[in-house]
């Protein structure tokens, strides 16, 4: 046996207890959300059964193998309003914990972790991202799960693939016949230190000089999105942090009262200071497209995403799946399930369709404004 046939062995030992990948939807809310038919159909007619080859290389030779995937979704919310929702689906899936947090405060923070602890209490849940109600899918559950457990396999970024009978359309460049080493332990954060070019003097001020006397200024990071994908196993370990830091320490969220978009830092940082970041197991990139208004005059009018309301459609979502981006926000609008369908899953659909369904909302949007 050679040295590469006893790590794949062991290899798929360790990944035969790990036949499933359960992503979970970690959204903090006011008390809409607008796309919830999306979220509802991603998780429920989107996943499935995958295949993914593998490969591990030693010695000069090289095994290939395959694992068999289930892939599932579920949703966890957080609610400043859980009361004022209406959509008994929702309610369902809001935690019964509410901060009531505003914009820009710490107890964003502490709704993200209970969030977090929620999802972990489902033994299967694998990974988690953080998202808010203006954030969709653009891809399929089952390409998102091959994406985060290859990383960029492939031709260098993420993309979906749909199965139309015989055929098959590629809207992006993920190819689940080449050859990857699956990493289930693999997290998406686009962060940085204050070092880096990307650091403003706003955020010295605002995020390195607040927390200077709580946290080691190297550990100090943050990440752009904050809305970033963790694995179990580093999610796990923020929520263990204090415990890590010693008997009697105190919690770490505290010490970012003060700290400008407290939820940009806290996770980085957390990871920091556990030793993961920086990581071969934490990609500095992000899998939920975001741009801002970099030439707003002030930082609040800078820190708000642009809107895609009205830009979303096929080109748009190949664009953002070329990055390797899996989630796209800002969408603050209903979006009609079927566009969503032909433009995130390349489902076909009628123009017919589509132009009653404009018809509908500009007539509903009329009643609306005029009632």
């Amino acid at each position: 046996t050679t040295m590469a046939a006893s790590t794949l062995e062991k290899q798929s030992k360790v990944v035969g207890l790990k036949k499933e990948v359960r992503i979970a939807a970690c959204a903090c809310i006011v008390d809409a959300f607008p796309h919830e038919f999306v979220w509802k159909k991603w998780m429920e007619d989107t996943g499935g059964e995958v295949v993914i080859p593998t490969q591990r290389s030693g010695g000069g030779n090289s095994t290939s193998s395959s694992i068999t995937i289930q892939v599932s979704g579920e949703l966890y919310v957080h609610a400043k309003h859980p009361e004022k929702i209406k959509s008994s689906w929702l309610r369902s899936k809001t935690i019964e914990k509410t901060y009531r947090p505003n914009w820009n405060d710490v107890r964003i923070v502490r709704a993200v972790l209970e969030l977090t602890s929620e999802a972990l209490k489902d033994e299967s849940t694998t990974h988690i991202l953080f998202c808010t109600e203006s954030c969709i899918p653009i891809t399929s559950l089952k390409d998102a799960a091959v994406m985060l457990l290859t990383g960029s396999c492939g031709n260098g970024d993420a993309g979906s693939t749909v199965d139309k009978g015989e055929e098959t359309e590629k809207r992006g460049s993920v190819d689940r016949n080449i050859e990857c080493e699956v990493n289930w332990d693999r997290s998406f954060v686009d962060f940085y230190g204050r070092d880096s070019h990307r650091c403003t003097r706003f955020d010295e001020q605002n995020c390195w000089d607040v927390l200077a006397q709580s946290v080691p200024p190297d550990a100090i990071h943050k990440a752009l999105p904050g809305w970033c994908l963790v694995s179990r196993k580093h999610a796990q370990a923020v929520l263990d942090l204090p415990s890590q830091l010693g008997d009697g320490a105190p919690d770490l969220w505290p010490a970012f009262n003060n700290v400008w978009a407290p939820e940009e830092v806290y996770f980085p940082t957390a990871l920091a200071l556990l030793g993961y970041l920086p990581g071969n197991d934490v990609v500095s990139k992000t899998v939920t497209h975001s741009k801002w208004n970099e030439r707003a005059r002030n930082q609040k009018d800078r820190a708000h995403p642009l809107e895609y309301d009205d830009s979303f459609n096929e080109h748009l979502v190949q664009n953002v799946r070329k990055e390797g981006c899996l989630f796209l926000r800002k969408m603050k609008r209903p979006l009609d399930i079927r566009i969503w369908e032909r433009a995130a899953l390349g489902k076909e659909i009628s123009e017919a369709d589509v132009n009653a369904d404009q018809d509908r909302d500009q007539t509903l949007s009329k009643k609306t404004t005029t009632g």
